[in-house]
């Protein structure tokens, strides 16, 4: 168990949207967790530096995660989950109960989808917490090298941020846009679903210079679907587009049209490293090989990364590999077929040092992580 944890003092009987609340205050206020997890049969969890740790002493029944939902998400979103949707949705607390939101609040990514459960359907609720500063980039950690910041800060094109759930794409891509926003004044638009990192202007004015126009949109909420968001995108005139991801072929093609316009957009991609992205455009796309060649086209950089605890126990590191595409390597790229590109990449990280292994064998020799961390980051690859 983690040093100091301390469960919620005594389990309540029903989880009432007051009892909700203080169960997510105490895992992310008073223990910085990164994610709290409703699932039935097991008690209340919270992830603190990557392992759960209860909240509850009971398990949860299938009436308690179901009151879990409507409480963050109404009637209406227990019924949709029980329909077999699975919902994507952000939560807002007040710091203390019975206060107004903008006295401070703490916010969350909450998905909610069905499971098996005695036999029966039941919800299962994931909240992952947001922290309410938008991140700056010189506080990545570790901090972006300058190849790479410079990369992912270009004039034009698609920067890509791909990864698996909780690996810290979006405090990245916030971090970014953060930048941008301080030194650029274009219009930047976000569609995501839900919405994360919340760029309100009086407070980011309050930091410092700050030029850009940043308007926010959910899908579901402010658009039905991604393809109708970015047809709107399209016509909307933003020098620069956030999209959540980049999840089938309409969503894909329209983002590359939005490049190949002269502007920059920014998407992320659940893919497992960098030279796995021309395989996973394939697999949305049917395999069409001249949407394959568009997004080479206007790719200018990439960036996986995965969390490892740090050697000294006081919180997790992101291990990174990058690519940032040249003239060279895009004509190299484009006859090649999706495993054929796969490898090219590869072996391109591998040339320039900024593949996951070597990222993470630095992080070793500094001390940062250990050995076996990095093992097991890499698969076993060091």
């Amino acid at each position: 168990m983690t040093p100091d944890f301390r469960a919620f003092p005594s389990d309540p009987p029903v989880l009432t949207p007051a009892a909700v609340h203080a169960l997510l205050r105490h895992a992310a206020a008073v223990h910085a967790a990164s994610d709290v997890q409703f699932i039935p049969g097991y008690p209340a969890r919270a992830a603190i530096l990557g392992e759960l740790q209860d909240l509850m002493v009971r398990p949860l029944s299938q009436y308690d995660t179901a009151a879990v939902v409507v409480a963050t998400r109404g009637v209406e979103g227990e019924s949709l989950v029980r329909g077999g949707e699975a919902v994507s949705y952000s939560t807002e607390i007040p710091l203390q109960e019975g206060e107004p939101i903008h006295k401070g609040s703490l916010r969350f990514r909450t998905e909610a989808a069905a499971c098996e459960y005695l036999a029966d359907t039941a919800p299962r609720v994931v909240f992952r917490y947001l922290p309410s500063a938008v991140p700056a980039l010189e506080n990545q950690n570790p901090g972006l090298p300058a190849d790479l910041q410079a990369a992912v800060l270009p004039h034009r094109g698609m920067v890509l941020v791909v990864g698996g759930t909780g690996t810290g794409k979006s405090t990245l891509l916030a971090g970014i846009l953060r930048r941008l926003g301080q030194t650029r004044a274009d219009t930047i638009l976000t569609f995501e679903q839900p919405i994360e990192f919340v760029y309100r202007p009086r407070l980011l004015l309050a930091e410092g210079p700050w030029r850009a126009t940043v308007s926010q949109s959910e899908i579901g909420r402010h658009f039905a679907s991604w393809s109708m968001a970015l047809r709107s995108a399209l016509r909307s005139g933003p020098q620069v587009l956030l999209v959540g991801e980049m999840r089938d072929a309409e969503s894909i093609t329209a983002a590359v049209e939005f490049v190949r316009t002269g502007h920059l957009l920014y998407s992320t991609m659940h893919v497992d490293g960098v030279a796995a992205i021309p395989t996973e455009i394939a697999a949305r796309t049917g395999n069409d090989a001249s949407m394959l060649a568009r997004v080479t086209g206007v790719l200018s950089a990439a960036v996986y990364q995965r969390l490892a605890k740090r050697a000294d126990g006081t919180g997790r590191v992101a291990v990174r590999e990058y690519l940032i595409m040249t003239h060279a390597l895009r004509r190299t790229l484009l006859p090649l077929s999706a495993a054929e590109a796969e490898a090219c990449l590869a072996n391109a990280m591998k040339r320039a040092g900024t593949d996951l292994t070597s990222e993470a064998t630095r992080l070793v020799d500094q001390g940062v992580i250990t050995a076996d961390e990095a093992l097991r980051v890499t698969g076993g690859l060091l």
